[in-house]
């Protein structure tokens, strides 16, 4: 009770009360507390950007898909990409498929290890992730250490959102770059008349270390189309698999909260 009385004492009464209105899973610690809130903030900023049509440019295309990009201030995160394409499954589907952290180097060859660190709370997850040398050698390997909220909004779409966090036991490895994602959000709207989606992803990442913009750039609009053309084709898979049975313990947290639309949580 002492500790719990030491570690409230360093959160303001603005991030107590935002910290009242989350279902913590179980006793978590003064860290894990700072990673929802900064999952919480993430989404504030994020879900309004998600919709924002204005001054994106066009850095790569291919068929259905746009990668687009757009400058912020330093102080926002610096450059932003944004994905744009429709997915051949419903917004569940495609959220479950996402939320399988640790079957996502199957499909994904843009990441070469993931898997859930641990759920903080009913709609907030921190998640380890490490890239794969998708880039030719321009960028060498980063990893990342993640807390997102999912919620479920008033049109229907699930939306994932967060950005990085600090916490203790994920430490980093030699030889791989600890980067940062100052904001990771996906959403995933329905599309009437069948099993489709609109899905929305924006990035804002700094990857650390002396590497030039254009190079940057380069490779990150190579790595997005990559794994975004990946993702389409696992979603041709999707809805011949039932993620009840998965073997990663992410996705059975997130069948066993509720069931259909009621399994992601609502603020």
């Amino acid at each position: 009770m002492e500790q719990d009385c030491r570690e409230t004492e360093e959160l303001t009464e603005d991030e107590l009360q935002i910290l009242a209105d989350y279902s913590f899973e179980a006793t978590i610690s003064l860290q894990e507390k700072r990673c929802i809130l900064e999952a919480h903030r993430a989404f504030t900023r994020g879900l309004p950007l998600a919709s924002e049509e204005s001054d994106w440019k066009l850095a790569r295309e291919s068929e259905d898909i746009q990668i687009l990009y757009k400058y912020f201030t330093p102080e926002e995160g610096g450059y932003h990409y944004k994905i744009q394409t429709t997915l051949d499954v419903s917004p569940e589907k495609a959220h479950l498929a996402l939320a399988d952290y640790e079957r996502i180097p199957k499909w994904n060859s843009a990441v070469s290890e993931c898997y859930l660190v641990k759920k903080v709370a009913q709609n907030c997850r921190i998640y380890y992730s490490c890239s794969a040398d998708v880039t030719g050698g321009l960028v060498s390997k980063r990893d990342f250490v993640t807390c997102t909220r999912t919620d479920e909004i008033p049109d229907g779409s699930i939306v994932s959102i967060g950005k990085c966090c600090t916490l203790d036991g994920v430490e980093e490895i030699p030889g791989i770059v600890r980067a940062e994602q100052n904001l990771v959000a996906t959403v995933l709207k329905p599309i009437s008349g069948g099993d489709r989606c609109e899905f929305t992803q924006i990035i804002s990442s700094n990857l650390k270390g002396w590497i030039p913009q254009y190079i940057i750039d380069k490779a990150m609009a190579g790595a997005l189309l990559e794994f975004v053309t990946d993702l389409k084709t696992h979603c041709h898979t999707i809805n011949q698999e039932s993620y009840n049975h998965s073997d990663d313990s992410s996705a059975r947290q997130i069948d066993n909260d509720s069931s259909s639309r009621d399994q992601i949580s609502r603020e």
